[in-house]
């Protein structure tokens, strides 16, 4: 599973669909076109992924971007190519099922649709168990509501990275989600500069507005990618089962709200 919207160098050929062996991580682009198929998480989430080949992937990337006008989502493009840096694929999506997002120390996980509604309890069990939090909360199938625990009053420079922050949340969706061998499913979205003050505490100077969000993370259920170099593109279609919740024939669907 993935995390940002960052891109690397070209990937490399493609695998065997049923290998079992780890393809090379990059920076965010697509590593080879996935094969359908089912697998299950390291959170002991089971996936069913649907691979569709897109014909016209002009057509396509212009409709989703039609649609970000007023639907959630996000689109990633770049039409050149820097080694280790930046390379030539597209990506995106829309009204995707999860948004994840922080103030502070404050963030809210809510369900933008009734397929987000379906993996909250998931997220609710999985965020339990890990000791960053200061309180955590659902909202009924709506959102989950949770503060983190300040940083601790000393540690090393190598624990730094490891102390309690809104990171702390993003690992335990990598670990409910994440899955060696998938390629593409991961959280996009952006993160604030003012994430840094988390690791240590920094006399602020400047006034901050309490609305302005630190992070906002997506977690898509169906997402457009296009290999620019061989005009190839794809759409890669996500069912989530959890024991007794799943996505599987819910509707893909979003609130429209002009721009």
């Amino acid at each position: 599973m993935s995390s940002g919207s960052r891109s690397a160098e070209p990937p490399p050929k493609k695998r065997c669909p049923h290998s079992t062996t780890a393809p090379e991580l990059t920076l965010g682009a697509p590593r080879a076109q996935a094969a359908s198929g089912r697998y299950v998480t390291k959170g002991g989430v089971t996936i069913d992924r649907l691979v569709q080949p897109l014909a016209d992937p002009s057509d396509a990337l212009e409709g989703l971007i039609d649609q970000l006008d007023q639907e959630r989502g996000c689109v990633f493009q770049s039409s050149y190519e820097v080694p280790g840096r930046y390379a030539r694929w597209t990506m995106g999506f829309v009204n995707p099922p999860l948004a994840f997002e922080a103030w502070g120390r404050r963030f809210s996980i809510s369900a933008l649709n009734k397929r987000g509604s379906a993996l909250l309890p998931a997220i609710l069990a999985a965020l339990q168990g890990i000791p960053a939090l200061a309180s955590l909360k659902a909202d009924g199938d709506a959102a989950l509501h949770g503060t983190v625990k300040e940083v601790e009053t000393f540690f090393t420079e190598e624990e730094r990275s490891r102390q309690h922050s809104i990171f702390s949340v993003v690992r335990a969706l990598i670990d409910l989600f994440g899955y060696e061998l998938e390629v593409q499913l991961g959280l996009y979205g952006a993160f604030g500069y003012d994430l840094t003050f988390q690791f240590e505490a920094v006399t602020l100077h400047q006034k901050r507005d309490a609305s302005q969000r630190d992070l906002l993370l997506y977690l898509p259920d169906e997402i457009f990618v296009v290999d620019i170099l061989s005009n190839a593109a794809w759409k890669l279609r996500y069912e989530f089962t959890v024991g007794s919740d799943s996505t599987a024939g819910v509707p893909r669907e979003g609130a429209a709200v002009p721009y």
